[in-house]
């Protein structure tokens, strides 16, 4: 089972320290904080209103499953006993299913000190082996320089543009699409 398993300990680049580890159904009261913190920050995320305690537990009860199934991989970064950054792999189906979605996030006051570039690395790196997949493909805001150069640097590459694809802040934001083939 791999629900709550630890992959290790790090220090972020202020030399405090976190962990990554698997999402476990214990998480869901600080999987619901957090992604409602993101909510309120009115982050560059997908989602546009707060979830309820009954949408988060559905939420995290699908991930494990999918998880046990080798269908999704969650990770998630904690400090201090509190989810600092969030990631998922979802393996796409049928012919696609070399194939995987990936999504990031990371707390606001934890943005800019290597932990997403971490999460991000070891997601793939576990993805590729358990999921067996050949390729991550994502969507990010075309504003989101930060995210942009993160999925550069990682070897993402463009591979298209969806105009007016986000709606964000009341605006119409060109949608991204990239991929990385592992």
């Amino acid at each position: 089972m791999k629900a709550g398993r630890i992959i290790g300990k790090y220090k972020d680049k202020k030399g405090e320290e976190f962990l990554i580890r698997y999402l476990n159904f214990s998480d869901y009261e600080k999987c619901l904080n957090y992604i409602n913190r993101l909510v309120e920050e009115d982050a560059m995320i997908l989602l546009n209103k707060k979830l309820t305690k009954e949408e988060e537990l559905e939420w995290i009860c699908k991930q494990l499953k999918s998880m046990e199934n080798n269908e999704s991989l969650v990770l998630v970064a904690e400090k201090n006993g509190r989810i600092i950054g969030i990631t998922e792999i979802i393996k796409r189906k049928g012919k696609e299913s070399h194939i995987g979605v990936f999504g990031i996030s990371v707390e606001k006051n934890f943005r800019g000190r290597g932990i997403g570039e971490l999460l991000a690395r070891k997601i793939l790196e576990i993805a590729k082996k358990e999921l067996k997949i050949k390729m991550v493909i994502l969507g990010v805001y075309e504003n989101n320089i930060p995210a942009l150069n993160l999925y550069k640097k990682l070897g993402f590459n463009i591979c298209g543009k969806l105009p007016k694809g986000i709606k964000h802040k009341r605006k119409y934001i060109t949608k991204i699409c990239m991929y990385k083939e592992l």
